[in-house]
């Protein structure tokens, strides 16, 4: 967050959207519980993350998308709320 704030983003203006790649490994991990990991961040972790996140640092908005780029899931959404945001900032 440190970086945002050096590159003159101030946390009231702008939006933070968090990206959790590779979720095609998690699916095809739960079938499997040998090859579980402990780089896994359960969803409770995560909507932890998001509400700290959104309570510490006041951030217009802050959102979470879980994406696998090799099966394409969840790009199209992350894109299209990213543009929304851009296009809403500019208006």
């Amino acid at each position: 967050m440190n970086e945002a704030s050096q590159h003159g983003l101030s946390p009231p203006q702008s939006h933070l959207v968090l990206v959790g790649t590779k979720s095609d490994l998690i699916s095809s991990s739960s079938s499997n519980d040998s090859t579980t990991t402990e780089e896994e961040v359960s969803q409770h972790e995560i909507d932890e993350l998001v509400q700290s996140i959104s309570q510490s640092m006041k951030f217009s908005s802050v959102c979470y998308f879980q994406t696998s780029s090799l099966l394409g899931e969840g790009i199209e959404e992350l894109f299209d709320h990213l543009v929304a945001n851009i296009i809403s900032t500019l208006s």
